[in-house]
């Protein structure tokens, strides 16, 4: 009988949801109680398949597995770029994972590269695509260390002349769905007829080879279509058992090596299906023990088994899509819900304007580009180096410039590679995914849209806004209060658009309320800044220079703010202001007229001019109203403290007469009672003996808080100090405490998640045994409190062999 081999893929993607301006995402609420979706998400799924829970009987848990280094995968560059800045210690997870993989999987990896942003590769340009692949792949090599062998094509939509550049840039294979091949026939049988397939009908358990123009081929994987839709959409992972037996029912006695694979999005194991990847994990263990069965994964296969079976590619389909790639074009029926009546005719008048767009925008990249570089679709190429990190600027510019060019010249080239950047973002996939133009996937893309149209200005000398937006009149969304795409671009998109006026203005806004803007795009220099306090009021003014580093694009500016308690206006221009004028704003600001203070700069710098707290992006504005939130509370904390223990003693003895308290009193109670109780709950020396008693104490009067607003309490202030501990783990002081404030949880019955501790007890005891074997014998306090840790996390000490 032939070697029998399984194989699990997961596609782990989410879309870029960056501010193309401040090149941050902002809160999403839809998301909460996390930031945002790929926060949320991380949590749910990449985190928790990194170090996944495998149960004993008993419940506890036995080991901890990084479920990447047991399958196939393949993570979207621009969320590996986020998890690299926002979750480095899961990034660090996946790009181990693979690395573990080639020791496991014959010195293949487990990863594949994918298409930069997850376009649609059919709908694309030629020069889009090879962009696209070319970043890719040189994403995954830097990430990685190694070279890519396989690549994930969006939706895994294909055609020839896609699978054509994927092996012309050297990709060995891809993996598509099985309705994606139209025939089939024995690769060296030379009469062999073609025998056309229909998905139900293609053997998924083969390598196929497509033969491609210029005497070039690339390998291809159909997946395994029902089980891959079980596991998505049937309830195959409610069960680890489940989804194990139906793998290896789906193997058959024969000859011929045989591959039994599937492919999903990744997100099922954790944030679709909550505990996917402990199902998963369960499943991949028993894969393992079952005799004359190998987990493997397609590239490990291939080189085992190369094909001996071709194909021709149905061109123009993908896995989403019932008819082929119109779910990215066209009204197909292809859709994600919505109200009863609800269309998607607003998807091709979206497509065929930005495709108007990206046409302008490539003919001036080119006509501008040409005067700049070598070869200005070369220089597009190569501007993943810079992306990475990997390549200075300046050395990029020096590498591909035709000449030394001047700082204005530099600034120019920079616009049109970012230009070109944002004309491809504009494409990605999930614009046109969802139910409706107002959604907010396809408001991003719509903003990536808005960022190339403000750069095509500065460094292309045109204004290409009016005929886009001419196009986008045309899509109308299905919420009639929304309009059509213009009147969408118009409400939303344009106030998410922000000039260097306005980010200097955002500075040294978030500068008078004491707080530093969220954006790092920017920076801004003061120049002769003056700062100028009086009765309550604070003056600041001066010069500025912001200095966007992706384009290298400066603006001097003249500036001004007065803050007045939690009140401040900022204003901003680029003429000078006269000495005499800050002198009356002076004098005003220390005799404490803020009101004057503020006309005279409306005055000087005009209405339109000046910004406030509705100017500022999102998480700005949050992060000043938490700030004076903060102060505010500590405030009322004082007074609701004092005037509960002046009246304590009188509270104390109405209470057993069961009088109802005065409502002024009852909320100092409340609000005094709960602030001792976080108190004493995140101090440094927990006691359940006092929240006990404070928490009787609220009860004697009738107050009993919420448990979703205590476990919020405990849980931050547990992830305040995982975090703290996990950068400090030999710490036994921050050890102790951790273990002291999950007894102290467990005896007041505080539910709290526990998660993260037990991913940094997993990530602690593994460094402890790589790097510093042995080292628990020395440090024998160390690994007591280790232990108790264990036992109070619910994991086995073995856990961590």
């Amino acid at each position: 009988m032939g070697e029998r081999y399984v194989c699990v893929h997961g596609h782990f993607y989410q879309p870029p949801r960056e501010n193309p301006w401040l090149d941050a995402i902002e809160s999403q609420p839809s998301a909460r109680p996390y930031h945002d979706w790929n926060a949320r998400i991380t949590a749910e799924c990449y985190a928790t398949n990194a170090c996944s829970r495998v149960l004993a009987a008993q419940g506890r848990i036995r080991a901890f597995e990084n479920n990447y280094s047991r399958i196939g995968f393949n993570f979207g560059p621009t969320l590996l770029e986020w998890l690299e800045r926002e979750r480095p210690d899961v990034h660090a997870s996946i790009v181990r994972a693979d690395a573990l993989s080639m020791r496991r999987f014959g010195g293949h990896g487990a990863a594949l590269a994918q298409v930069y942003n997850h376009l649609i590769m059919p709908l694309a340009t030629r020069r889009d695509r090879r962009t696209q692949i070319l970043w890719g792949l040189r994403d995954f090599e830097r990430r990685f260390g190694r070279k890519a062998q396989g690549m994930w094509l969006a939706e895994t939509a294909a055609d020839t002349e896609t699978l054509s550049l994927l092996a012309e840039c050297g990709v060995t294979f891809t993996i598509l769905a099985p309705n994606q091949a139209a025939r089939v026939r024995p690769l060296h049988d030379r009469d062999a007829l073609w025998q056309p397939v229909q998905a139900h009908t293609l053997d998924p358990t083969r390598a196929y080879l497509q033969k491609l123009p210029g005497h070039r081929s690339i390998a291809l994987f159909f997946y395994d279509g029902p089980i891959s839709r079980a596991v998505a959409f049937e309830g195959l992972l409610d069960r680890g058992e489940k989804l194990a037996n139906r793998l290896l029912g789906a193997l058959v006695e024969r000859e011929e090596a045989q591959l039994v694979h599937i492919a999903t999005d990744g997100e099922t194991y954790g944030h679709h299906h909550t505990h996917g990847e402990m199902a998963l994990s369960f499943a991949l263990d028993a894969l393992e023990r079952e005799e004359g069965v190998r987990p493997t994964i397609h590239a490990e296969f291939l080189a085992l088994h190369p094909p001996q079976w071709e194909v021709e590619l149905r061109e123009d389909t993908s896995w989403s899509c019932a008819h082929g790639v119109e779910r990215w074009r066209a009204d197909c029926g292809c859709h994600t819900g919505g109200e009863a009546g609800w269309n998607q005719a607003w998807r091709a008048p979206l497509r065929a304007a930005l495709d108007g767009l990206g046409e302008e925008l490539a003919r001036g990249f080119e006509q501008v580009g040409d005067a700049l570089f070598h070869e200005p679709w070369e220089a597009r190429d190569a501007y993943i180096e810079v992306l990475l990190g990997a390549q200075t600027q300046q050395d990029f510019l020096a590498r591909h410039a035709r000449r030394v060019l001047s700082e204005e010249e530099q600034r120019r080239a920079l616009e049109l590679l970012e230009m070109q950047r944002h004309a491809m973002l504009m494409y990605t996939s999930c614009g046109w995914f969802f139910n409706d133009l107002a959604g907010i996937e396809t408001l991003q893309i719509l903003e990536y849209a808005a960022r190339a149209l403000q750069l095509a200005v500065s460094c292309l000398g045109k204004d290409l806004e009016p005929e886009f937006l001419q196009g986008l009149e045309r899509a109308r969304s299905n919420i009639s209060e929304e309009g059509s795409g213009k009147d969408i671009y118009i409400r939303h998109v344009r106030a998410s658009m922000y000039t260097l006026r306005d980010i200097a203005a955002h500075h040294v806004l978030c500068a008078a309320h004491g707080v530093s803007p969220c954006s790092k795009a920017h920076s801004v220099d003061y120049s002769g800044a003056r700062v100028v306090m009086g009765a309550g009021v604070e003056l600041a003014y001066g010069q500025a220079e912001v200095f966007e580093r992706a384009t290298r694009a400066r603006k001097r500016v003249t500036y001004g703010s007065v803050r007045a308690g939690s009140t401040a206006r900022a204003w901003v221009r680029e003429e000078e202001v006269s000495a005499q004028v800050w002198d009356r704003a002076e004098r005003l600001c220390v005799s404490g007229e803020a009101q004057q203070a503020w006309r005279l700069l409306e005055d000087v710098f005009g209405e339109q001019r000046a910004y406030g707290l509705q100017q500022l992006p999102r998480d700005d504005r949050a992060l000043i109203l938490g700030v004076h939130e903060q102060r505010a509370r500590a405030a009322a904390s004082e007074a609701y403290r004092t005037l509960y223990e002046g009246h304590v003693e009188g509270l104390a003895a109405c209470a057993p007469y069961a009088m109802r308290l005065p409502e002024e009193l009852e909320a100092a109670t409340r609000f005094a009672l709960w602030d001792k109780f976080k108190r004493l709950l995140c101090g440094s020396q927990v006691h359940a003996a006092q929240l006990v008693g404070v928490v009787e104490e609220a009860a004697r009067f009738g107050i009993k808080w919420e448990d979703e607003a205590i476990q919020e309490c405990a849980r931050a202030h547990l992830d305040a100090l995982v975090m703290g501990w996990r950068s400090e783990p030999y710490d036994e002081g921050l050890l102790e405490q951790l273990v002291r404030f999950l007894g102290v949880c467990e005896d007041c019955g505080i539910e709290v998640n526990r998660w993260r501790a037990q991913d940094a007890w997993a990530f602690v005891m593994r460094r402890q045994v790589r790097e510093a074997a042995g080292s628990m014998a020395e440090r024998p306090a160390w690994k007591l409190a280790m232990k108790q840790l264990a036992e109070r996390l619910d994991i086995l000490m073995s856990a961590a062999d």
